[in-house]
């Protein structure tokens, strides 16, 4: 095992790592994007630096790496590329607005690379996991409105994150899914010979996409909406500006 650190949001180190794996093994064969990181807040709560940071790392970092390993790939016409996305990245959830909107880019955008580089054989698969029972799923960013928001009962969206914060909590911690079957999966899809785009890792994202599919999107935004945890409560807090 050789281990280097990378800061993705640095993209002197991104060549410097690059140009090391080049130097030492000759190419880059397989490149798994990861890194990736949650923020919490509604719309209203949330600023655009928090907004950037969450797309620098979700969506603009994992393709400034992939844009400098294409030439590698497509001279030797085989790579895989592995992005590991979130079934937040086909539906959006309240107070998750941005994460969605990362994870929505990184789906967009590596379905465009899937068509680009299917002539010289380089496969592009995105892993979509559901909930899994790791702690990153409470470990995230948050702006300082959303921080006061959700300690103070009587702001307009504290009802909001005590609610999202016990759904994903509760998945969370009932989820047979964890890190390590996240990466046996991953391993198969390294180890097939023509790994389809998408690949649904658990049981949570693989029936939220077909409810999303099947159903008219108007019933579905209806189901979705009338389940949100405390969904009576929202919207009743005295009027705040």
């Amino acid at each position: 095992v050789w281990l280097r650190n990378l800061d993705v949001l640095d993209s002197e180190q991104i060549e410097r790592l690059i140009k090391e794996i080049v130097n030492k093994l000759g190419s880059v064969d397989i490149l798994i994007n990861n890194a990736g990181i949650t923020d919490r807040s509604t719309v209203e709560d949330s600023n655009r630096i928090y907004r950037q940071v969450q797309m620098a790392v979700n969506y603009l970092a994992p393709f400034e790496i992939i844009g400098r390993v294409l030439s590698l790939m497509r001279k030797n016409k085989f790579g895989k590329i592995i992005n590991v996305s979130s079934a937040g990245g086909f539906m959006a959830m309240p107070t998750m607005s941005s994460y969605s909107a990362s994870k929505f880019a990184l789906e967009a955008a590596s379905e465009s690379l899937w068509y680009e580089m299917k002539p010289w054989g380089i496969h592009v698969t995105l892993i979509i996991p559901g909930f899994i029972d790791s702690l990153g799923f409470l470990n995230t960013t948050e702006s300082i409105k959303c921080q006061r928001s959700s300690e103070d009962s009587t702001s307009t969206y504290f009802e909001h994150y005590k609610g999202m914060k016990r759904l994903i909590s509760d998945n969370m911690y009932s989820s047979n899914s964890t890190n390590q079957t996240i990466a046996a999966k991953i391993c198969k899809v390294i180890n097939m010979k023509k790994p389809p785009l998408r690949v649904y890792v658990t049981f949570d994202a693989w029936l939220f996409f077909w409810f999303r599919k099947v159903l008219p999107l108007k019933i579905y935004h209806l189901i979705i909406y009338n389940f949100l945890p405390s969904i009576a409560k929202w919207g009743k807090q005295p009027y705040q500006k």
